[in-house]
């Protein structure tokens, strides 16, 4: 697809290199695609919600979900934070040589160490913050920047 002549392709990785130890550390975040998402949905499925009836006016009326049950809240808060970590750490696979300490991509009960391995590698708190605002980016979830693009866009325009 193009738009205006722009190829519209899966974004380039985003980068920062964070001074470290009299070196660098070259991280890169990636975009993570609707198929890949699709592909996590194969390994870790999304809780369902207990069914329950209830007798109206004498009726007993068809099974809904219910969705206010404590152990389904407390399962989906689970299910998001776990699928916000695989989203983290598939982005961050984009940097070369990273190995994970307690991270094992094929076991989801693992997948919410990826801060903890960063916080124990001695890496500076803003640096951890700064790779977590990087994987944002990479997912397009800045808001900042599409303000920027577009205000830098309207600026350009001939005043009429």
């Amino acid at each position: 697809m193009k738009i205006n002549g722009i190829s519209v392709k899966q974004p380039k990785p985003e980068i920062v290199v964070l001074p470290f130890n009299g070196g660098q550390l070259v991280i890169k975040a990636r975009y993570v695609t609707v198929e890949e998402l699709e592909e996590l949905g194969k390994i870790l499925s999304e809780p369902e919600p207990p069914s329950i009836s209830k007798v109206v006016d004498g009726k007993q009326q068809p099974a809904q979900p219910d969705f206010t049950d404590k152990k389904y809240i407390e399962a989906m808060e689970a299910y998001h934070l776990r699928r916000m970590a695989w989203i983290y750490i598939k982005s961050l696979e984009a940097t070369e040589g990273l190995e994970w300490d307690t991270v094992v991509m094929k076991d989801p009960t693992t997948w919410e160490n990826w801060s903890k391995d960063l916080e124990t590698t001695g890496l500076l708190n803003s640096y951890i913050i700064k790779i977590s605002q990087l994987v944002a980016d990479a997912q397009g979830w800045n808001p900042g920047r599409i303000e920027e693009a577009t205000q830098n866009f309207l600026a350009s325009l001939p005043v009429e």
